[in-house]
């Protein structure tokens, strides 16, 4: 019996921890760093997501996300910006996704990356929830979580290949 699969195609386990949990989270994290450059198709595979062009300038194609798919998900995506490269395919693009679970902690980005760096919400953010930004220099690029004012956990990440 196939019984059901993850994002990963390994069988979905019941009853996981939330250390379990993190672990898939970032398993999650790795993968998509390794799915570079960030192209429309490969994307909507690995998130299980519907990706719709927005909009184009001379620079870049946007797209975002219009809906998930039904699998079960590591992480609960409310948001996908990627950015394409016009007229360069060997530029990496760039991807923002906005997340509503799991709760990932100061802690959590503490202890996954010590050398990342804290940035304050810029002043004069007139949002309810301002975000400030937790940034770690990883081989293929810089990776930024946003993290919420409020409730000190991850609401964002972006992936910047390249910088």
């Amino acid at each position: 019996m196939q019984g059901n699969r993850r994002w990963d195609h390994q069988p979905v386990q019941q009853g996981s921890t939330r250390i379990m949990g993190m672990n898939e989270f970032w398993k999650y994290i790795d993968a998509i760093a390794r799915d570079q450059p960030f192209r429309k198709d490969k994307l909507e595979r690995l998130l299980d997501a519907r990706l719709e062009r927005e909009s184009a300038n001379a620079y870049f194609v946007m797209y975002s996300m219009v809906r998930r798919g039904k699998g079960p998900h590591p992480v609960r995506l409310t948001g996908i910006d990627l950015r394409v490269k016009t007229g360069d395919p060997d530029h990496p693009g760039f991807l923002a996704l906005e997340i509503a679970g799991p709760q990932v902690s100061i802690s959590d980005l503490r202890s996954r990356y010590p050398g990342g760096s804290f940035t304050p919400a810029p002043p004069g953010d007139l949002s309810d929830d301002p975000e400030y930004t937790f940034a770690t220099q990883e081989p293929w690029g810089q990776l930024m979580f946003g993290v919420s004012s409020r409730t000190n956990i991850v609401k964002s990440i972006s992936f910047h290949p390249g910088e």
